[in-house]
C-alpha cells in the first residue's frame, strides 16, 4: 500500500519517531529504576555502616544517594521516560491508522499533517544518534539489506543518548551508498529503493 516514493517515506518517517521515543523511553526508564534502587540499597548500607561505626562508608553512601538523588531532581528521568512513552504511544497509533487508508494524495496530506502535530510536541534536544538507530532498526524490518543501512559505531550506539558526535562516520558511509545506488540507478531500470536521506522526514 504505503511501499512507494512520498508515500514510503510517510510510512518510513512514522514508525522511525515510533522507535526512536520506545528508545528513549527505555532509556530514561533505566536510568530511574538504576537510580531508585541504588538509593534504596544506599541508603540502608549507610545506615548499616552508621551503626556499625564504619563513619567513612556511611558518609560514603550517604553522598552517592544525595548526588543520584540530585540528578534524578534535575533531568527527571521518570517524567522524560513517560513524556517519551506517550509519544511512542501517538506515533503508533498514527502507524494503525496509516494501515487503514489506501495511499492518495489527499491521504498523505492528512498523515503528514497529523505527524507534524506530535512532532511540536516532542521534547527539545533530538538525538540523532538514536535516531539514526531507529532508523536502522526500521530498515531491516522492511528488508533494506545491511550494506545499504548507516551503521554507528558501538560507542555511538552506547552514548549517543547524552550527545551527538562523530557525524563525519555516519555521512562518509552515507555518500559511499549513494555512490552504489547511483552506479545501480545507471544500470536498472528503476532506481534501487532503500532508506530515505533523512530518517524523519
Amino acid at each position: 500500500m504505503w511501499g512507494d516514493g512520498d508515500y514510503y517515506d510517510a510510512s518510513f518517517s512514522i514508525h522511525v519517531s515510533r522507535r526512536y521515543h520506545a528508545k528513549m523511553r527505555d532509556y530514561y526508564q533505566m536510568l530511574y529504576n538504576y537510580t531508585t534502587g541504588f538509593n534504596a540499597f544506599g541508603a540502608s548500607g549507610a545506615f548499616v555502616a552508621l551503626l556499625g561505626s564504619l563513619t567513612t562508608l556511611a558518609a560514603t553512601l550517604s553522598a552517592l544517594v544525595a548526588l543520584l538523588s540530585l540528578f534524578d531532581s534535575i533531568f527527571k528521568y521518570e517524567s522524560k521516560a513517560r513524556k517519551h512513552e506517550e509519544l511512542c504511544a501517538r506515533f503508533t497509533r498514527l502507524a494503525a491508522k496509516l494501515e487503514t487508508l489506501d495511499p492518495t494524495s489527499q491521504n498523505l496530506a492528512a498523515i503528514r499533517s497529523d505527524r507534524l502535530l506530535i512532532e511540536c510536541e516532542e521534547p527539545a534536544g533530538e538525538r540523532r544518534l538514536v535516531e539514526r538507530q531507529a532508523a536502522c532498526e526500521e530498515g531491516r524490518a522492511r528488508g533494506v539489506v545491511e550494506e545499504d543501512l548507516i551503521h554507528l559505531r558501538r560507542d555511538q550506539r552506547i552514548f549517543g543518548y547524552l550527545f551527538t558526535y562523530g557525524m563525519k562516520h555516519l555521512e562518509d558511509q552515507k555518500a559511499a551508498r549513494d555512490k552504489r545506488w547511483a552506479a545501480k540507478a545507471a544500470l536498472l531500470p528503476e532506481p534501487p529503493h532503500g532508506l530515505p536521506d533523512q530518517a524523519r522526514q
